[in-house]
């Protein structure tokens, strides 16, 4: 009876595990929980690749919404490089949509305004100033100059006088640009700053100077000794009268800047002056072709006799910033990443410049 006893309680105890249900165990719902998290994480990469991607193409098209926006701060895309350093396609539109801030501000403040600026135009005006800044700051860096914080102050004094308090000039600026002061002291300021330096150091650049000084001389003993006055104004003269041999034309005097005038007028007919004339400008050589007497009416009215002169001349030019920059422009390596309408291809056509 026991045996018997036994045996149902055996029986009894495998019919209720058989029919019992079987419930996860921790190490099953770890197992689950990781697929879950698995599946969950790989959904949201995939939908983020595909936005990026979107995205990315967006901004090769040269889209300005703000989801490219998002896209080009997100994975740092440039709108192009110049001499390798890469142009934030963000800076791009931050600075476009300063530019139509305030040509909606000029819009509403301006009844006279009739100049209509376009799309494009706006573009090419953005893009020429971020490429100028960075070719100036790398031009900086070449000449160690460098923007102190003085010169910021300085500068951020001489805008405050406008202004009755730095809070109205915000508020200007805000109405203006849509910028607050930080923003127009890294964008504006300081950038003219540093333009501001780097100009005066060309012009001042003593080993250029005097190479100028070398190769008037050098053209000026040419004609001396008979090369034509005419060819070698063509080939050296740095002004528009170089198509014309160096021709000035008539002219009396009170027409051009003293320095000049006094040595055009010391020189008698046919001669060409003996020593290089110094103005602004930079260093001329002088000949005059042929001189007379005309009567004109003096500043009262009265007629009187009047010398005048038929000359030319030959400019050989100091540096100036806007020349300098042309001439770095023309050699600087130049790429696009955006579909975007390249203000530099007419004006550079002799640049290396490549659209990606």
């Amino acid at each position: 009876m026991e045996n018997i006893n036994e045996n149902q309680a055996i029986q009894g105890e495998n019919s209720e595990v058989a029919g019992a249900v079987v419930l996860p165990t921790d190490s099953n719902l770890s197992k689950n929980k990781k697929m879950f998290l698995y599946g969950l994480s790989f959904f949201v990469l995939t939908v983020l690749i595909a936005f990026c991607v979107l995205g990315f193409f967006r901004v090769r098209s040269g889209a300005t919404d703000g989801f490219a926006y998002f896209t080009a701060k997100f994975l740092h895309l440039p709108l192009m490089s110049l001499n390798e350093q890469k142009i934030p396609y963000t800076d791009y539109l931050d600075d476009l949509k300063a530019i139509k801030t305030m040509k909606e501000y000029e819009e509403n403040n301006n009844e006279n305004l009739t100049a209509e600026t376009t799309e494009e135009q706006m573009s090419d005006q953005v893009i020429w100033r971020l490429a100028n800044n960075v070719m100036v700051s790398q031009i900086a860096k070449t000449m160690d100059v460098k923007i102190e914080k003085k010169d910021v102050e300085e500068l951020k004094k001489q805008v405050l006088q406008q202004f009755e308090s730095e809070g109205e000039l915000e508020k200007e600026l805000l109405k203006r640009y849509g910028w607050n002061m930080s923003a127009y002291e890294k964008k504006v300021i300081k950038p003219f700053i540093l333009q501001s330096k780097v100009g005066e150091k060309i012009q001042t650049d003593k080993t250029v100077l005097d190479n100028i000084y070398k190769q008037a001389e050098k053209v000026l003993e040419q004609i001396k000794n008979g090369a034509s006055f005419e060819e070698m104004a063509s080939i050296y003269g740095s002004d528009s009268t170089k198509e014309t041999g160096g021709d000035l034309g008539w002219f009396g005097k009170g027409e051009m800047v003293p320095q000049f005038e006094d040595a055009v007028f010391a020189l008698k007919k046919g001669q060409l002056s003996e020593q290089l004339v110094e103005t602004e400008f930079g260093y001329h050589i002088v000949k005059v072709y042929d001189t007379k007497i005309e009567r004109v009416k003096d500043e009262s009215g009265k007629w009187v006799n009047a010398s005048k002169v038929k000359a030319s001349h030959i400019l050989f030019s100091f540096p100036t910033f806007e020349q300098y920059m042309s001439e770095y422009l023309k050699k600087a390596e130049i790429k696009f990443y955006s579909k975007i309408h390249n203000p530099f291809q007419i004006e550079t056509s002799n640049s290396p410049i490549v659209e990606q």
